[in-house]
């Protein structure tokens, strides 16, 4: 499927957006790395050590197969499970605090932060619970039940499946 004919980030006016609401994809779209991978992989070795991250490296074929040829979610939901089965929360969200911020900040995508960090309202909606991770269907549903009837006034997304129909302005990321 092709993606619509959006346009880009760079179009979209950051000024006067205090009032607006923003959904944004992280892979591709916040971040300029498509892939979570090396997220889940910095976690894995800082929480469970070099077998962790043996175990994620060894189920990463099964993740790319699914993800390709089965489906984006399934793919990811084995890369949840890999890194992160077993694992005491307090552990994930300490190694989260503490690793990940530097190195998203690293992999910011200067324009859509521009745009994303200019709005009052973001909503984070990534939660791995059913109807599990949000792509395609599931996220145009989960937006829709967030939000209701009222659409939020940008959304930004680098895929087809970022960009559910309901939103208002739409934004491509390069």
């Amino acid at each position: 499927m092709a993606i619509p004919d959006f346009p880009t980030v760079e179009n979209c006016p950051s000024i006067g957006r205090e009032k607006h609401t923003v959904m944004a994809d992280m892979d591709g779209t916040l971040l300029r790395g498509r892939s979570s991978f090396p997220y889940f992989a910095l976690v894995a070795f800082e929480v469970g050590g070099v077998l962790r991250l043996l175990f994620l490296l060894l189920a990463s074929p099964l993740a790319g197969i699914l993800y390709y040829f089965v489906s984006e979610s399934a793919g990811i939901q084995v890369l949840i499970f890999a890194a992160f089965a077993g694992m005491r929360v307090s552990d994930i969200k300490s190694v989260a605090k503490a690793v990940l911020p530097k190195f998203y900040s690293a992999d910011l995508h200067p324009e859509s932060w521009r745009v994303f960090s200019s709005c009052g309202r973001r909503r984070a909606t990534g939660f791995v619970v059913q109807p599990g991770v949000l792509v395609g269907k599931h996220k145009a549903d989960a937006l829709k039940k967030a939000f209701g009837e009222v659409k939020p006034e940008i959304g930004l997304g680098d895929r087809h499946t970022d960009i559910p129909s309901w939103l208002c302005a739409r934004y491509l990321i390069n």
